[in-house]
């Protein structure tokens, strides 16, 4: 999960990168990522010095589950226009020629060498 979860940050990364600055795009979000893990590691081993390591491992499986079902609800639930949810617009990004109205758009979908 943690090799998908970092290939995903840096797709989205790299897709919402802006040229004169896409080094600090790029890997202050992989940067903010290691705090996170870092803190949430230092969190758990504590909780497992206190109570054991039950705890702590319901605990990850309730988040786990929540993140598994909670962007599917915000997705069914949140933004719903005509054909669905509307994805927001990014400055800067190249719309998509081709997409179909209601149908996502994958993030690591290229549009070199198209000229719209």
């Amino acid at each position: 999960m943690y090799g998908a979860k970092v290939t995903l940050i840096s797709a989205v990364s790299m897709r919402l990168a802006r040229p004169e600055s896409a080094a600090g795009d790029y890997t202050l979000p992989l940067c903010v990522e290691g705090v996170f893990i870092t803190a949430v590691n230092a969190a758990g081993l504590a909780l497992a010095a206190r109570t054991g390591f039950v705890w702590p491992v319901l605990l990850a499986v309730v988040v786990a589950a929540a993140g598994l079902l909670v962007p599917g609800w915000l997705r069914r639930n949140l933004a719903q226009g005509e054909n669905g949810p509307e994805p927001r617009a990014v400055a800067g990004t190249v719309p998509c020629p081709g997409r179909r109205a209601g149908r996502p758009v994958s993030l690591l979908h290229s549009h070199r060498g198209r000229r719209s």
